[in-house]
């Protein structure tokens, strides 16, 4: 099987600019997502095997041997950011142990190959390029491309240890929250597998060009394509980046906390407020975030966001009884009741009502 060079270019010049257009609409939407600096690690990860793997396509690699072997060293971190990632969503200890020691192996052993590289004379080096670019890879980019393999296969059977293990008294010490910020991580450490699995068995059946620049490109395209909007929108629905393991027993907790932040949210109406936040209803009910956190959690047994959009929905939806569309707009409606945007309104309205708003228009004048 073989695919024209120029195509493989294109597809993976085509990929970086993908990716760069990725990473600039994650630091702009997800300034307040949970496991957000794990995830942008991977993307930029990602985004430099693209740009080395362009290079080494053009031909131009060979006058920027320091971006190949960088990239080299640079991608073993990618189980690090996976595995931070996980740990962080599941509210795991992060430590420096056995699994890094293979990453930092890892290194060593690129720096090494590198320093080898290094010694070799212009034409050598010159040699050594051209073998990758036209897919004969020299006998040490295989071993490295190897062991990157086996080093991440190690990982992912850690982090899928970690992953579904259900802790010690799930429900009394996370309760809801705790599911769904599971559910998450069990999707992405599942997408993430997959990728592994499908290069595993690729790289048994088709040249090792092909998967390199063909199926690792085309995988990761799609794929973070969808962690990145699934981790927002958990973020957007469940609210569980603000969350933190309630350590007491619900009946030795303090209500009393919860009274001060319904005053600020509903008597004072902070929740029509579309930049409302767990760090504005603090300041207002003068504690904490976290306390704000815990005294939602364990006394609604719900999430801060989903506190505020339970809120919001049921003031939209006493506006939208009396809706009239030649004065009024249902998008309209949702900037009235605190939403920032129509996408965010018609979520939260489905979620609670299990109708759109437009639904919940026609069943009130029936």
């Amino acid at each position: 099987m073989q695919i024209d060079n120029d195509f493989l270019l294109s597809l993976n010049i085509f990929s970086a600019i993908y990716y760069l257009a990725l990473i600039i609409y994650f630091l702009i939407k997800t300034s307040n997502v949970y496991g957000r600096a794990s995830l942008l690690g991977l993307l930029i990860v990602n985004f430099y095997t693209l740009i080395n793997n362009s290079l080494i396509l053009s031909g131009d690699i060979i006058h920027a041997s320091i971006v190949f072997w960088i990239g080299i060293v640079f991608i073993s971190t990618f189980g690090i950011f996976v595995r931070w990632h996980i740990y962080t969503l599941l509210k795991l200890k992060i430590k420096f142990d056995w699994l890094y020691v293979l990453s930092v192996g890892f290194i060593l052993y690129a720096s090494y190959r590198w320093i080898i590289f290094s010694q070799l004379a212009s034409v050598e080096q010159a040699n050594y390029f051209a073998d990758i670019i036209s897919g004969n890879f020299p006998e040490d980019f295989i071993q490295i491309n190897g062991l990157f393999l086996v080093i991440m296969g190690i990982y992912f059977v850690e982090t899928g240890i970690q992953v579904f293990k259900k802790p010690k008294n799930q429900d009394k010490t996370y309760r809801n929250l705790f599911a769904k910020s599971v559910k998450y991580v069990r999707n992405f450490w599942l997408t993430i597998i997959g990728i592994y699995v499908v290069v595993v068995i690729a790289s048994l059946f088709l040249p090792d060009k092909i998967v390199e620049y063909a199926f690792i490109p085309i995988g990761i395209n799609v794929t973070y394509f969808f962690l990145v909007l699934h981790l927002k929108f958990y973020n957007d629905t469940y609210g569980f980046e603000h969350e933190e393991p309630i350590e007491k027993p619900v009946a030795e907790f303090s209500l009393r906390k919860l009274e001060a932040i319904k005053h600020a949210v509903v008597d004072e109406q902070l929740y029509l407020d579309t930049n409302c936040s767990i760090e504005l209803v603090a300041k207002a009910a003068k504690t904490g975030k976290n306390e704000v956190s815990r005294a939602i959690n364990v006394g609604l047994n719900i999430s801060f966001n989903d506190y505020i959009n339970s809120l919001r929905t049921e003031h939209a939806k006493q506006l939208l009884i009396n809706f009239d569309k030649s004065q009024e707009t249902i998008e309209g409606i949702g900037y009235s009741a605190g939403f920032n945007s129509k996408a965010s309104f018609y979520r939260a309205f489905k979620k609670f009502t299990s109708k759109t708003p437009r639904q919940f228009i026609e069943s009130a004048v029936k």
